[in-house]
């Protein structure tokens, strides 16, 4: 598990940068960037699932 220990700086630059990013966009240009990143966590997401379901079904070996 990835732990962030971010401050309250940091976060306030994140959102700084996404606003100068979006400003002037229209709301499906929001949406479809917005999306986008969306649909790249979820990717993300789904190959740690399929990755730990894999780990769970192999089979282990206790004793001799």
């Amino acid at each position: 598990m990835v732990i962030l220990n971010m401050t309250v700086d940091e976060v306030r630059a994140i959102r700084e940068k996404k606003s100068l990013k979006t400003v002037g966009m229209s709301v499906s240009e929001l949406n479809a960037y917005y999306s986008k990143g969306a649909n790249e966590v979820q990717k993300r997401i789904d190959e740690i699932r399929k990755k730990r379901e894999g780990e769970s079904k192999q089979i282990v070996s206790v004793g001799s």
